[in-house]
C-alpha cells in the first residue's frame, strides 16, 4: 500500500483558485514500496501488449485523452465529499491517458501498475485529490479497461501488487477489497472495486477512528457515478469531438512536451481542478460558464524544467467574464509572497510572482490574469530562476490576446 507521504514541489500556487491552475509535478515522483510485481496468469505475446484474448485498446492517443476526461465527471471531487481535506499540491490532477502515466502519478511502487494495465487493455484514466497540509492524504483512481472481466482482473491484480507485509484485508460496500494499515494513530486506505469496465481506486490517510469509514464512503460516491458512465466503444474513440466548444482555436499554443492537463474541460471536469468546489461551483455556474479549453506542457531549459500552462474559460459576456476574473485576482493578492508585476504590453492583465526558492535553488512561478469579449485567459511559467523574467509569459499572453481579439 502506498504510504501518502509524498510533499509538494515547493508550495506551487496550492490554494490559490485560478480556474483549474493546479500544478502538474508535485508528487509525480514514484512512491517507494515493499510490494512485488505479481505473477500474470495469461503472459502477453510481447512486452506492452494485452494478454491473449483481451481486445487492445484504441491506438488514437487524442481519443483515449478525451475518453480520459469523461471520466471527471464520474470521479469524485474529493473535497466535496470530504470538506475538511485541501487542494493543496497533490497533483496531478487530471487525464490519464497511458499506463505509465498513472504509474508515475505517484500512486503505486515501481513496476507495479504499467504490465498489469497493459496486460487487460488499458484505455483512459482519471486522478482527483486532495492534501491534509503538504501531504496527500486521499488519491481516486478512475481506469477504463477493455471489457467488465478485465476490470475485475485489474482490480484484483493492483491489489495484490500494492499489499505490504501486516496490511489487514478486509471487504466494504458487498465485496468490495479493502487494504488497511496502521501507524500510530492513523491509519491507511485502499479499496479497489472493479465498476463495469472501469476501476475504482480510493487510497485514503486520515485519523484511525474514521479512515475506513471516510474512505468507505468515497467508494460508495464513485461506485454510484461509475454505474451511469457508458465507456465509449473501441472504434469510436478516435471520432471524439476534440473541441466541442471552438475554444482551442482560441487558445495560445505553449512551447515544449505536453504534459497533463490539456482539452476541452466542462464544469464537472473544471471543479476536480479548483482549490473551492463549493464557492467555485456558485461562481462560474452564476456568470454562465460555458467551458474552458486548456494547454499544459514542460520545456527543459538547460538543467530545469519550466512549465507552461493557459486556461481560456468561457462565460455569458464580458461583463460575467470581468467578474470572474476580479475574483482570480483577488484570491492571487491574499496569499502570501505574491509580487505583482505587470506585463507592458497587455497593460490590463494582473500578474503575480510568487518565490518557490528551495535549499538555494532558486525557482520562482507566474501566472496573470486577463479578461477579454466573455473569455477570461489564465497563463502561468514556473520554474523560472529570476522573478523579473517576463520574456516567457509575455509571449503567451500575448498571442492568448490577439487570439481573443482576432
Amino acid at each position: 500500500m502506498v504510504r501518502w507521504g509524498c510533499v509538494r514541489r515547493g508550495a506551487r500556487w496550492g490554494t490559490a483558485m485560478a480556474i483549474g491552475l493546479v500544478a502538474l509535478a508535485a508528487c509525480a515522483a514514484p512512491v517507494p514500496g515493499r510490494a512485488m510485481p505479481v505473477d500474470v496468469v495469461a503472459v502477453p505475446v510481447a512486452p506492452g501488449e494485452p494478454a491473449p484474448g483481451v481486445v487492445p485498446p484504441p491506438a488514437d492517443f487524442t481519443g483515449r485523452l478525451l475518453e480520459s476526461l469523461r471520466l471527471a465527471p464520474v470521479t469524485p471531487v474529493v473535497r466535496e465529499v470530504l470538506p475538511g481535506s485541501e487542494s493543496g499540491s497533490c497533483s496531478p490532477i487530471g487525464d490519464l491517458a497511458e499506463p505509465g502515466i498513472v504509474e508515475r502519478s505517484g500512486n503505486f511502487p515501481v513496476g507495479t501498475v504499467t504490465p498489469i494495465l497493459q496486460k487487460y487493455g488499458y484505455v483512459a484514466g482519471w486522478r482527483s485529490c486532495a492534501t491534509r497540509g503538504p501531504f496527500v492524504a486521499t488519491v481516486v483512481l478512475s481506469l477504463e479497461m477493455a471489457d467488465p472481466a478485465a476490470a475485475r482482473a485489474t482490480a484484483t491484480e493492483l491489489a495484490a501488487a500494492s499489499l505490504q507485509s501486516g496490511e489487514q484485508q478486509t471487504t466494504v460496500l458487498n465485496g468490495a477489497r479493502a487494504q488497511l494499515s496502521d501507524v500510530d494513530d492513523e491509519q491507511y486506505v485502499q479499496v479497489w472495486m472493479p465498476v463495469g469496465r472501469v476501476v475504482s481506486l480510493v487510497a485514503h490517510q486520515a485519523a484511525s477512528a474514521v479512515a475506513l469509514h471516510e474512505a468507505t464512503r468515497l467508494a460508495e460516491i464513485h461506485a454510484r457515478l461509475l454505474a451511469t458512465f457508458r465507456p465509449t466503444p473501441r472504434t469510436e474513440v478516435a471520432a471524439l469531438p476534440a473541441d466541442p466548444l471552438g475554444l482551442g482555436s482560441l487558445t495560445a499554443p505553449v512551447p515544449g512536451d505536453s504534459a497533463i492537463g490539456g482539452g476541452p474541460y466542462d464544469l464537472a471536469t473544471t471543479l476536480h481542478t479548483v482549490a473551492d468546489p463549493v464557492a467555485d461551483r456558485a461562481l462560474l455556474t452564476a456568470n454562465g460558464y460555458t467551458g474552458s479549453y486548456r494547454r499544459s506542457s514542460v520545456l527543459r531549459v538547460v538543467d530545469r524544467d519550466v512549465s507552461y500552462r493557459v486556461v481560456l474559460d468561457a462565460f455569458a459576456g464580458p461583463a460575467q467574464a470581468e467578474a470572474v476574473k476580479a475574483r482570480l485576482v483577488a484570491l492571487e493578492a491574499a496569499e502570501r509572497g505574491r509580487g505583482q508585476f505587470a506585463v507592458p504590453v497587455i497593460p490590463d492583465a494582473t500578474c503575480y510572482a510568487s518565490d518557490l526558492t528551495l535549499e538555494g535553488a532558486s525557482r520562482y512561478t507566474q501566472r496573470c490574469f486577463v479578461s477579454r469579449a466573455g473569455f477570461v485567459a489564465t497563463v502561468e511559467v514556473d520554474g523560472l530562476t529570476a522573478p523579473d523574467d517576463v520574456v516567457a509569459i509575455t509571449g503567451v499572453l500575448a498571442a492568448q490576446v490577439d487570439l481573443i481579439d482576432g
